[in-house]
């Protein structure tokens, strides 16, 4: 309940969830996704390790999430039942924002996006560098920061840590 109420806090512009596996980080995030459809629209980025993780992701949790969820499918789906052609495996635009699903493999999906509200799924699994272009959470952040100046961005980042350098880890300990 701590995380939601969390991301739900306009005075908290990150929140860090450091987990086991399979206790339910993705889906805090997909919580927060159908919050913010539904309650406070606004463009969103979802990072994941790769893109074959993000087209599981949106095939088979978030479209479940937007087609069990009559509020949500009324609002990303038409009123046939037919997907607007806006939304793709991993773009879905809704009144007031969009949410786009990005892999960290790709510096210039990072570079070329902006949005008030980002999520950065199993952080472990990225990349320390990717193509020469820096961290994958430090590329997100950049696309947040205009944001945060403004009192408005907020960052959403789980996973579990990992032997070794835990990225995770060090992103929790500040918290």
């Amino acid at each position: 309940r701590e995380i939601m109420d969390s991301l739900g806090d306009p005075t908290c512009p990150r929140v860090v969830f450091m987990k086991s596996s399979q206790v339910g980080g993705t889906e805090v995030g997909l919580n927060w996704i159908g919050c913010t459809i539904d309650q406070d629209p606004a463009p969103m980025l979802v990072l994941w390790p790769t893109e074959g993780m993000f087209k599981n992701w949106s095939t088979v949790f978030l479209s479940a999430l937007l087609e069990d969820t009559p509020c949500l499918r009324d609002r990303v789906v038409d009123v046939e039942g037919r997907r607007d052609s806006r939304n793709t495996i991993a773009r879905k635009t809704f009144p007031g924002g969009y949410m786009i699903a990005l892999s960290a493999k790709s510096s210039g999906q990072l570079r070329a996006r902006r949005a008030p509200r980002a999520m950065a799924e199993e952080v472990d699994e990225y990349e320390t560098d990717v193509r020469d272009q820096g961290d994958p959470i430090d590329l997100l952040e950049r696309g947040l920061r205009t944001f945060w100046r403004a009192g408005l961005g907020k960052l959403y980042i789980n996973g579990t840590p990992t032997d070794g350098h835990s990225r995770i880890n060090a992103e929790f300990q500040p918290s």
